[in-house]
């Protein structure tokens, strides 16, 4: 039987925290190819048009559904939408996962874009913003009940409200 001295079980107990902390290298996602140019210049302008009138702030994005691929995403990488060009954008799978960041930072918020993409089909473009005429509200029904959180889309220029003392719905400034 050997016998293990304390500093030889240290060191070895320290290489293998080490070896277990090492990222992993997982294979990226395939890229469903470059999007239909129509579709990243629509992008572009939705980014453009939301920060000019005022709908998106300097951490508002947007994203679409790949065209040749429903199960990617199209958005820009962390950028204030008012620079955002067709070289911002990045693919993303349905887990968030970027095919190929180049080194870039991107929104954290890109999760949010992936799990709507992922659980509604029929979404084909998403928007999250920080407008000020609907933080108010979001804050007040966060603020009554924080474990049943809203999650509803604007239908109509409204915002459905439900869970909180706030019923009915709250308009959304044009």
């Amino acid at each position: 039987m050997t016998h293990m001295t304390r500093r030889s079980f240290l060191r070895s107990s320290a290489f293998a925290v080490a070896a277990l902390r090492m990222p992993m290298r997982q294979t990226p996602p395939a890229s469903a190819g470059p999007p239909d140019p129509k579709l990243s210049e629509d992008l572009v302008a939705a980014y453009r048009i939301l920060a000019q009138q005022g709908v998106v702030d300097g951490y508002g994005h947007v994203s679409a559904r790949h065209n040749r691929n429903p199960n990617r995403f199209i958005m820009s990488r962390s950028l204030a939408p008012e620079l955002v060009t067709a070289a911002d954008l990045l693919e993303f799978d349905l887990d968030g996962v970027p095919l190929d960041a180049k080194g870039r930072a991107l929104y954290s918020e890109r999760f949010i874009h992936a799990e709507v993409f992922r659980v509604r089909a029929d979404v084909n473009a998403v928007v999250h913003a920080h407008a000020p005429s609907v933080i108010c509200a979001a804050r007040t029904i966060a603020l009554q009940d924080a474990r049943n959180p809203v999650f509803a889309a604007p239908a109509a220029g409204s915002l459905p409200v439900s869970g909180s003392p706030v019923s009915g719905s709250l308009p959304i400034a044009p």
